[in-house]
Order: C-alpha cells, then structure tokens, then sequence
C-alpha cells in the first residue's frame, strides 16, 4: 500500500516538471500576443515549484522515503530475530 502512494508521489513530482520543461520547448517566446507569453511564463515558474504528496505534512511520499521504510522494517526485522533466536539459545542452555 504504501509503495503504491510512494510512486504517486514520484510520478505527480516527474510529471510537475515535465510541464514547465514541455511549455519552454514549445518556442513560447516566439508568440505575438504578450498576454499568452505572459501566461505561458507564470506556467513555466510555477511548475518550478516543487508538487508534492506529503504524509501528514511531516514527510514527502516518494521513492527514497519508500526506500529508507522498507530499510528501517528490514533493520527491526532483523533486531527482533537476533534477539529471539537469542532467546532461544538461552532456553536451550539452561
């Protein structure tokens, strides 16, 4: 589930660019009506600004975040096993 709002979240990122990055290749500058470049240049600012999908405004959803949960669950993981197969070890023992 939570890769699913991750790669969202890359992909609404990709794509936020991909529009000021379409609007300057289309030879905008180049148009006659002043109010249109005029437009097209706000267009081509604000898709500077970064979009993004946030989790509770406290961390952005994208494929490195989804990166460093699955790394720390793994890390958990392994903590809990170290610790239960220590366990066990020490019910063998005794």
């Amino acid at each position: 589930m939570l890769f699913s709002y991750c790669s969202g979240g890359a992909y609404l990122t990709t794509q936020c660019q991909s529009i000021g990055d379409a609007v300057f290749m289309s030879n905008w500058w180049m148009q006659t009506q002043s109010k249109l470049c005029k437009n097209l240049l706000l267009v081509i600012c604000r898709s500077q600004k970064m979009d993004r999908l946030t989790a509770g405004k406290m961390f952005d959803l994208n494929l490195k975040t989804f990166a460093g949960v699955i790394k720390t669950a793994f890390s958990f993981f392994m903590v809990i096993q170290a610790v239960y197969v220590k366990s066990l070890q020490n019910k063998q023992l005794k």
